[in-house]
């Protein structure tokens, strides 16, 4: 009888925990919540659960709790990985070693629904551990010197998440750990980081005095922080004046983004089938921000600029014509080898 009444506990706190993660995904992440809503219930919870994992490791270094030290933030930090590596055999970890209460709850709103789908869809730990590395890059950010320093920067905060939610997505039908198909996870959550750094120039430096922009692409373009800075106030002024040399350096980072987005086409049909028009859709509306930037004469300092309702439903039927052409060739193939 107590082993019964511990098991319906056991399965309330669960319950409870994944309408908690829904719940923040719905809040925090629209775009995202909109893209996968409609997948089955297990997989959606999964991924609502990865979402608030990345939710709260990125609110550790936020602004939202700028009152803690830099060492009170690598504390959290620590603490958070060994929580990950308990879920993968290691000594549990207690969610009440956090000292701040708010972080605390949230904790153990989220963790629950966490160790449930790492279990569930056996997601290996080296995307979790990925992103709390992405996290310390940023809690002791230096400006980047090189793109190859960006592009390790995009594969630690983002590529991550394409690591983690592979599992979730992939079809019964493949290896989740094939290590073409993880790629292509990992290369468009890169591709998806540099769309928010070409969107997000202005707030970044305004708001937080960081500019993701690599070092020698500025210095080949001529351009410096205190430039970016100086374009930034007077955009927020009103005083609109896109010199050449950015525009030439936005395009050139947008070109290197292009190759990361480009990779997950070649293995859509490795997502399970009600996955693939979300992939597709999400990947398509996101770098189709890029194009709402170049419309808005590259002012990425005074706005956010976001893709309307009407661009979303024609890309939406984009991607759905890509994944109709996609399964006629493999039908097509599979047709030829019989």
């Amino acid at each position: 009888m107590i082993a019964a009444q511990n098991e319906d506990k056991t399965i309330t706190v669960l319950e409870q925990s994944y309408r908690a993660t829904r719940i923040l995904i719905k809040n925090r992440a629209k775009s995202f919540y909109r893209a996968f809503s409609r997948l089955s219930e297990e997989r959606f919870n999964a991924i609502a659960a990865v979402y608030a994992f990345c939710r709260y490791a990125d609110d550790l270094v936020d602004d939202m709790f700028a009152s803690r030290t830099a060492a009170q933030t690598e504390a959290l930090l620590e603490n958070l990985e060994k929580t990950v590596l308990s879920l993968y055999g290691g000594r549990v970890q207690d969610a009440s070693r956090t000292a701040d209460e708010a972080l605390k709850t949230s904790m153990e709103e989220w963790l629950p629904a966490l160790t449930d789908t790492v279990q569930r869809f056996s997601i290996p730990k080296d995307g979790f551990l990925a992103q709390i590395r992405g996290q310390y890059l940023d809690l002791h950010f230096q400006d980047i010197k090189t793109s190859d320093e960006l592009i390790e920067y995009c594969r630690l905060v983002a590529g991550s998440v394409g690591l983690m939610l592979a599992p979730i997505l992939a079809d019964e039908k493949i290896n989740p750990c094939d290590e073409d198909f993880l790629s292509a996870c990992e290369n468009l959550g890169i591709g998806m980081q540099i769309t928010n750094i070409l969107r997000d120039i202005g707030e970044d430096i305004l708001t937080r005095n960081r500019i993701y922009l690599p070092q020698d692409m500025m210095i080949t373009h001529n351009l410096t922080k205190d430039d970016i800075l100086h374009m930034s106030k007077a955009a927020v002024q009103g005083n609109i004046a896109i010199p050449a040399q950015f525009t030439a350096l936005w395009e050139e980072l947008s070109r290197l983004g292009t190759g990361f987005y480009n990779d997950y086409v070649r293995y859509l049909m490795y997502f399970q089938s009600s996955c693939r028009l979300s992939v597709a859709a999400a990947a398509l509306i996101y770098q189709a921000i890029e194009d709402e930037v170049r419309k808005n004469g590259y002012n990425c300092f005074s706005r956010r600029c976001s893709t309307s309702k009407l661009t979303k439903f024609k890309l939406i039927l984009k991607a759905t014509q890509l994944i109709t052409e996609l399964q006629s060739r493999k039908a097509t193939a599979v047709s030829k080898e019989r």
